[in-house]
């Protein structure tokens, strides 16, 4: 394993791959963070501890996940999440290129003859993973901005707002994903439909989880387009990729848009 990857398996308790691929999240734990905490909804908290939501992969036909292009000898915290299985440990903390782990699930019975069962982990994961698509097309594009200002203005007063306005972006750009990994996170990833819901069941309504994922894309799209026309103000005609700039950052959101289209919006949740 290279040193600069995170790999492991999800694996049935006899060692089988699952049907289901699972969805695995990857927390990076700068401070002091705990692998133990909570993932309560309380995003001051995990901030507060230097956590935050970083990339999510599936699991693929033999369980197996990987996550590569991660910061060499830094720790993180991978936790695996489907909502009708429990997993063995709950989440690990490790460091890249340290060595494979391992996940044990159990399911949860959910067997009802009215219910029948719709898997939507690949159209979740698929939109978080146009989400860092697009983040990472910010950061780079407002950090090659940046450097463009610095180097072909001189106007001091200019170059200091802009640099204002690229740290703002930036900024909002970075929250703005970690609020869609926290959606994400609480978006099931199996859905239960019944014709008749048992006694012991409950309708549950996702809309504002997938309401919310769409607004923080819009505002990590605002970003990107803050910072370029932060750029445009800074250089006016000697900024000549505000155009192809502004068509990526339209292309990234709209695909991830689509992808939160067959987001479930509703579910049942049984004890």
């Amino acid at each position: 394993m290279s040193d600069d990857a995170i790999e492991g398996f999800v694996l049935s308790p006899n060692g089988r791959p699952l049907r289901e691929r699972v969805a695995v999240y990857l927390i990076q734990e700068s401070g002091t963070g705990a692998a133990g905490v909570s993932f309560a909804r309380d995003k001051s908290r995990i901030l507060s501890q230097g956590r935050r939501f970083f990339r999510s992969a599936l699991t693929d036909s033999r369980g197996f996940f990987r996550f590569e292009g991660l910061a060499e000898n830094t720790s993180y915290i991978v936790r695996p999440q489907f909502n009708t299985y429990t997993f063995e440990p709950a989440e690990r903390s490790i460091r890249t290129g340290e060595f494979r782990i391992s996940f044990s699930v159990q399911p949860v019975a959910l067997n009802a003859p009215t219910c029948s069962r719709d898997h939507q982990a690949s159209s979740v994961t698929g939109a978080d993973a146009d989400a860092l698509a697009l983040q990472r097309y910010v950061l780079s594009t407002i950090s090659t901005l940046s450097t463009t200002v610095q180097r072909q203005v001189r106007d001091a007063k200019k170059r200091a707002t802009a640099e204002r306005a690229f740290a703002s972006a930036k900024a909002s750009g970075e929250f703005a994903y970690f609020e869609v990994m926290n959606e994400s996170f609480d978006i099931p990833k199996v859905t239960l439909t019944c014709s008749r819901v048992p006694s012991r069941c409950a309708r549950q309504s996702y809309v504002a989880s997938v309401t919310n994922y769409r607004k923080h894309l819009r505002t990590l799209l605002q970003s990107g387009v803050s910072a370029n026309r932060a750029a445009a103000a800074a250089l006016g005609r000697a900024h000549t990729s505000e155009g192809t700039i502004t068509r990526r950052l339209t292309q990234l959101h709209r695909s991830a848009m689509q992808d939160t289209d067959a987001m479930p919006t509703g579910t049942v949740e049984c004890p």
